[in-house]
């Protein structure tokens, strides 16, 4: 997947267009912004790939079925008439509910937000009839315990019967909600105004992919944005978007996980209007993991090589435990486990359960973290051949073993620069003018800076 990828007043980024391709190298010193770059992009590429029209379909309908049982425990002395209304919403509402959802589950984007695509007739045959048992009940003693119950099913009905009708507002919203809730809690901040650029003139920022759209953040914390049909259809297409931080996030999952189910604080509060203290894209990628995958992984072949590198794979149990197993057979516990074997085993298991395969977006911020420098040549090969394969990388690094390895495949491999895009933080306009090889000499010249300096030193 190709395009570009534009960000002005961010951070400490003043403004960066970085150029996207199946193999995708962010490089540059600390605090350059290529961390910041990555999640960003990540934010905006998670809000697209949703379906947020099925979604909130889904949603609505749980709540009918959490108003209907509840209706159904708490009323005294059932008429027929009460009997057959229950009958009714659970074997004929909530069924064909049910079907509308696996056909809007089935149908791209655009299909989605057609006209003609909507059958409302029986939507509004259902809507009629719970509006006339309502009435038949507002009035009556018995009913008053049970009326929330009953009025709630209907509005949810209501609200099912207009995002329907008017799909491409339903988009519209979710994807609002969805873009605001990933900045902020990836970002881990409460309002836009502290990610943006003091330098800002005009007191907003700005991303843009071309081809797909722009979004604007302000200083008073408003957020708007222009994506095109096709745009949000392409990015809908990707099968996954993982973002992969810190291994150590790993070894950590059953602390977080506890934390959570054991904070009072929440009890009759919503928990996603508060920020963690870690990012979501954390929980995301806990999902990942424990995905079990049944059929033949696409990438099957380059699972099997990172085991042979590390002798062994990650198990996940049923309870959420991961242990290491060796090729001898032999389980040793996360807590145990090298830093190394964590980072190298985890890209192994998301290839292994087919969340990175064909079609896929794969994000992994300093992936050189605890690698030996033999072991971050082997995973630059590695990640060119998932690329080469169908899926699509975006690496934000400072090693020099990775952009000397990345340089080594443009002047090896046939092809590679069609590939590969390197891109040098802080952003340089000019160096949108080189080749893919003058950009790795470039940057290997800017990181290597330090080393040159200790030997002029010790000389």
């Amino acid at each position: 997947m190709d395009f570009e990828f534009t960000i002005k007043k961010l951070g400490n980024i003043d403004e960066a267009n970085l150029t996207v391709k199946p193999f995708t190298v962010i490089a540059g010193e600390n605090s350059s912004g290529k961390t910041f770059a990555t999640k960003c992009l990540y934010c905006v590429l998670d809000a697209l790939n949703q379906d947020h029209v099925s979604y909130a379909i889904e949603s609505k309908i749980s709540i009918i079925q959490d108003e209907v049982n509840e209706f159904e425990e708490v009323i005294k002395r059932p008429s027929n008439s009460d009997n057959e209304f229950i009958k009714y919403i659970k074997g004929i509402v909530i069924p064909y509910l049910q079907k509308t959802l696996l056909q809007y589950e089935s149908k791209p984007f655009i299909l989605q937000t057609l006209p003609e695509s909507k059958n409302l007739g029986d939507l509004h045959f259902h809507d009629l009839q719970i509006k006339n048992y309502l009435e038949k009940t507002k009035d009556k003693t018995k009913y008053i315990p049970i009326h929330t119950n009953l009025y709630n099913l209907y509005a949810t009905f209501k609200e099912i019967v207009s995002l329907i009708t008017n799909c491409e507002n339903t988009v519209v919203t979710g994807i609002e909600n969805t873009l605001s809730e990933n900045i902020k809690t990836n970002f881990q901040v409460t309002d836009y105004s502290l990610l943006i650029n003091n330098t800002a003139p005009t007191n907003k920022a700005e991303i843009t992919i071309d081809t797909i759209g722009n979004i604007t953040m302000s200083q008073s914390n408003d957020l708007s944005f222009s994506f095109t049909h096709q745009g949000i259809e392409k990015i809908q297409n990707l099968r996954h978007i993982v973002y992969v931080d810190s291994p150590a996030y790993l070894k950590i999952r059953k602390g977080l996980q506890k934390r959570g189910l054991a904070s009072r604080l929440f009890q009759f509060e919503d928990k996603r209007k508060y920020l963690s203290g870690y990012p979501q894209y954390i929980d995301k990628l806990y999902d990942f993991i424990d995905m079990e995958y049944i059929g033949q992984a696409d990438f099957l072949n380059l699972s099997t090589e990172i085991q042979e590198l590390t002798h062994g794979q990650f198990r996940v149990a049923k309870s959420g435990d991961i242990t290491f197993e060796t090729s001898q057979g032999k389980n040793i516990p996360l807590s145990l486990t090298a830093m190394g074997i964590s980072n190298m085993g985890l890209l192994e298991l998301l290839i292994r359960n087919n969340v990175i395969n064909k079609g896929s977006f794969l994000i992994i911020d300093e992936p050189e973290a605890h690698l030996h420098p033999k072991w971050q040549v082997f995973l630059v090969k590695l990640l060119y051949q998932i690329a080469k394969a169908g899926a699509n990388i975006i690496i934000a690094t400072h090693s020099i073993d990775i952009i000397k390895a990345i340089e080594n495949l443009l002047k090896q491999e046939d092809g590679a620069d069609e590939l590969i895009s390197l891109n040098q933080m802080p952003f340089d306009i000019e160096s949108k003018k080189k080749t893919e090889l003058e950009k790795a000499a470039a940057i290997l010249n800017d990181l290597s800076e330090p080393y040159l300096e200790l030997y002029l030193e010790g000389n």
